[in-house]
């Protein structure tokens, strides 16, 4: 899943080529971070039987689809999983899909290539409509699976292998159009000399970095690699290196708490350059009037961006009060402010929209078909025209959203609107 969310798993794998959860600059370092995960342990599954419970629930024949996401290991994403569930239960509880209940066959993983087969065989077992990925770091290693049988993949994110594949419909940009754009996004971030941090979780790391280098310089940005520990990475050496070659901005590929962590080291040590965290958003309310100025690249709105992407599209409206409603509803309003709950959420909305405009001709193949040529916005994001896509394959977005940190904990869009990396990369 290449780093695709600007760092925001800065962890997974992806080839020079990748789009960036888990390296895009903005983009493409998200897809280095996210397909380089190197994690650990078993997948788990469970009969994703959503709840009905609302003012019009649903009684109909379900539609079973599953849901796969890496809730345990080195990088897990529990909120994705929680958030996914609440999107379900929300839908299910207001009428469902034409009056009949969609049925969340979750599966999780632990990032490994084991755990993420288990869960394809597991979904292929319960014959699925489809597959949405939460935000699975090995979901590659399953395709072969996914494809024998005929299932699509839909979701906010993937790995290098899902997102090429042209079966699955994925909302975000290719991983060629987001390193192309690497070092115009860094510009607009205002770094043009930058230490980029990341996890020394494999070869692959560097490997990514090589391409995110290249591109950055061909548009004049000058990146420098600074590797830390996975575990309780210390960025205080990127910290020396940044002021020694004096460097005007760090961009941190890490996960959630190490993001926390390290810029509150940054600011310990009286960085006053720029500071990147990828998707991370728990530093902003961990950190309070520290966090402010710091920079975030998402795929999607998070909660502490809603007044600035309001504004920016008011339709967004409906899509933060049915977000903070149905969390609520679901105990799980904890996760609001966590920068990738929106992931597992907005898959399943969207989804479900998708589903609602078929007119009750529910098949598989007629699923297929709507999600190859989907087009409209993406639940807490940006317009998606999957039948004009950037780049051949799965991957159909072409926006990334750049938002900086104000002291008083919100976020507002950098330069008031997403960043269409089309028109960065020089594309269409």
């Amino acid at each position: 899943m290449a780093v695709n969310r600007y760092l925001s798993r800065a962890e997974r794998q992806e080839d020079t080529t990748m789009r960036t959860p888990p390296a895009r600059s903005g983009r493409a370092i998200l897809a280095l971070v996210a397909a380089t995960a190197v994690l650990a342990g078993c997948g788990s599954s469970d009969t994703g039987a959503s709840t009905s419970s609302g003012p019009d629930p649903a009684t109909g024949a379900p539609i079973s689809v599953g849901f796969v996401n890496s809730d345990s290991g080195s990088i897990a994403l529990p909120e994705v999983t929680a958030m996914a569930k609440a999107a379900a239960d929300w839908i299910n509880g207001h009428g469902g899909v034409d009056g009949r209940p969609l049925k969340l066959e979750t599966c999780s993983t632990d990032g490994t290539p084991a755990t993420s087969t288990s869960c394809a065989n597991d979904l292929v077992g319960k014959n699925v409509l489809a597959v949405l990925n939460g935000d699975d770091g090995s979901l590659d290693s399953a395709l072969p699976i996914f494809k024998k049988a005929g299932l699509h993949i839909f979701g906010a994110m993937a790995g290098p292998a899902v997102q090429s594949d042209p079966d699955n419909t994925i909302m975000l940009a290719p991983s060629a159009a987001a390193t192309a754009a690497t070092g115009p996004v860094q510009k607009l971030m205002g770094i043009h000399n930058g230490v980029f941090v990341l996890p020394n979780i494999g070869p692959e790391m560097k490997t990514a970095f090589d391409g995110i280098k290249a591109a950055s310089a061909s548009a004049d940005v000058r990146l420098t690699l600074s590797l830390v520990a996975p575990a309780n990475p210390d960025i205080t050496a990127a910290v020396n290196a940044a002021k020694s070659q004096h460097a005007d901005g760090i961009i941190l590929a890490l996960s959630e708490n190490d993001c926390t962590n390290a810029v509150r080291t940054a600011r310990s040590m009286n960085w006053t350059g720029e500071l990147v965290v990828g998707q991370c958003t728990q530093f902003i309310k961990d950190l309070g009037p520290q966090a402010a100025g710091v920079k975030t690249v998402q795929n999607l709105f998070p909660y502490g961006s809603r007044a600035s992407a309001e504004k920016y599209d008011g339709s967004l409206k409906q899509d933060f009060d049915t977000y903070e409603a149905a969390a609520k509803a679901a105990g799980a309003q904890k996760y609001l402010d966590f920068g990738y709950a929106p992931y597992g959420y907005s898959t399943v909305m969207t989804f479900v929209d998708l589903l609602k405009g078929l007119g009750g001709d529910i098949t598989r193949t007629t699923v297929n078909r709507a999600m190859a040529s989907f087009k409209g916005r993406q639940v807490l994001g940006t317009p998606q025209d999957c039948t004009a896509k950037l780049m051949p394959g799965g991957a159909c977005g072409r926006d990334l959203i750049a938002l900086e940190t104000q002291a008083d904990g919100s976020q507002t869009l950098v330069g008031g609107k997403p960043l269409d990396l089309g028109t960065i990369a020089g594309g269409k």
